[in-house]
């Protein structure tokens, strides 16, 4: 008789062991449903059309596609959902205000959620150094479980994730990162986003704080 999963976890190296329990990987039934995913929890799910990985936050939940395959198990759909939903506009446009006002150069900020208000909030991080194409910032001031977005400019460059920026992202946590580019005015701004997962990055052709 084969033996069970549990009983192949519990033979097998104990590092193993942890890794799979932190972060298991599961089959998507065709006729039930998986258990929700608690605060905290990642796991990765083989659906019928691929690989998918799913991550939660005190605000964030995300279920994305992460490669194409053909399976027998049941359908997943990709899905991102914000406890307070989208980043608002005015919001946004603060974002843009102080990325035109510090360029040529560059500016950063984080967007978190309060969950004594209700709301989001922006703040402004430590910067150890900045300039016209760089700028290092701390990250540990906002509790990781409600950072919604790690954002920052690029002045007068275009809006791109550097080799820099994919090293700050590598940390853990479960956030959406931007970067303004062309900050010489509100016509020439653009921006560029992506998911971060305990340092996987998802690309998105929109923006937290826009309709999808």
């Amino acid at each position: 008789m084969s033996a069970t999963l549990s009983e192949s976890l519990n033979a097998s190296d104990p590092r193993d062991a942890i890794l799979f329990g932190q972060t298991p990987l599961v089959p998507m039934p065709r006729f039930g449903a998986l258990p929700t995913l608690e605060v905290g929890r990642r796991r990765y799910i083989v659906a019928a059309d691929g690989l998918y990985l799913q991550a939660r936050s005190r605000v964030l939940s995300v279920t994305c596609r992460l490669a194409e395959a053909v399976t027998p198990f049941g359908d997943l759909q990709p899905r991102i959902e914000l406890v307070g939903g989208l980043i608002p506009q005015a919001l946004f446009a603060q974002i843009a205000q102080h990325a035109l006002k510090y360029s040529p150069n560059e500016w950063a900020c984080l967007i978190h959620w309060n969950p004594t208000t209700r709301g989001y909030e922006l703040s402004i991080p430590e910067v150890a150094d900045s300039g016209h194409g760089h700028i290092t910032y701390r990250t540990d001031m906002i509790d990781q479980d409600f950072l919604v977005l790690d954002v920052h400019t690029h002045g007068r460059y275009p809006a791109f994730f550097s080799a820099v920026d994919d090293r700050s992202d590598e940390r853990h946590g479960c956030y959406f990162a931007s970067v303004l580019g062309r900050c010489d005015s509100q016509f020439t701004l653009e921006a560029t986003s992506r998911l971060v997962i305990d340092g996987a990055f998802i690309e998105l052709p929109w923006h937290p704080w826009e309709d999808a």
